[in-house]
């Protein structure tokens, strides 16, 4: 083995350790954020849901899908849009103030500077690494796919397999693919949460 290949080699383990003891360390933030992150989604979900059935355009979700014309696709996303960002942005706000007064502010000096926005080029490059690490595999558009799967599951089960698009409210099909959409949500997140466990129990 080449002097540079041992040397990625070790880079790559203390990247292991050096992210695995620190999730272990801040483990108590992590399962706060994740359950922050939750209730986010849902809420973003509900939020979708709450302007179907209140939004003139789409009349409050009866309009079936040969009622849309291009300009309404576009008013109505871009309030939704604005309607999710406002949101969003307060939740995020409220939990990045009760973070950083009851938790950043109370760190150790050293372990505040892992979470500096300012890094240093090395620490830029570790990052970038174990974050390419952790994302690897999410151009493969598996995702989607399992999500267009399980729409059609839910379909079938409706028995609207054979039904045209403008037989029913638009609502009903947009419904249908974030049943979809959630439930492959709820699956890839434990399996996530199963993959984390076993990382955590990993030696060093």
């Amino acid at each position: 083995m080449s002097l540079n290949s041992k040397s990625e080699t070790q880079s790559a383990e203390d990247d292991h350790s050096f992210f695995k003891n620190l999730l272990k360390k801040q483990i108590k933030i992590a399962l706060f954020l994740t359950l922050v992150g939750i209730v986010i989604f849902a809420i973003a979900i509900f939020l979708v849901i709450w302007w179907v059935e209140n939004s003139e355009i789409g009349g409050f979700g009866i309009w079936t899908i040969n009622d849309w014309s291009i300009l309404n696709l576009i008013i109505f996303t871009f309030y939704l849009a604005i309607l999710e960002a406002i949101v969003i942005t307060i939740l995020a706000s409220i939990v990045f103030v009760i973070l950083y007064f009851t938790w950043y502010t109370k760190l150790p000096d050293e372990d505040k500077a892992l979470f500096k926005f300012k890094k240093t080029e090395k620490e830029q490059k570790r990052w970038k690494k174990i974050t390419e690490r952790w994302g690897r595999g999410k151009e493969s558009g598996g995702f989607g796919i399992f999500i267009f799967l399980s729409f059609l599951v839910f379909i079938f089960l409706d028995g609207t397999l054979e039904t045209n698009f403008g037989g029913l409210s638009y609502s009903y099909w947009l419904f249908t693919w974030l049943k979809g959409f959630v439930v492959m949500s709820i699956v890839f997140f434990f399996g996530f949460l199963g993959y984390a466990l076993w990382f955590l129990r990993q030696s060093d």
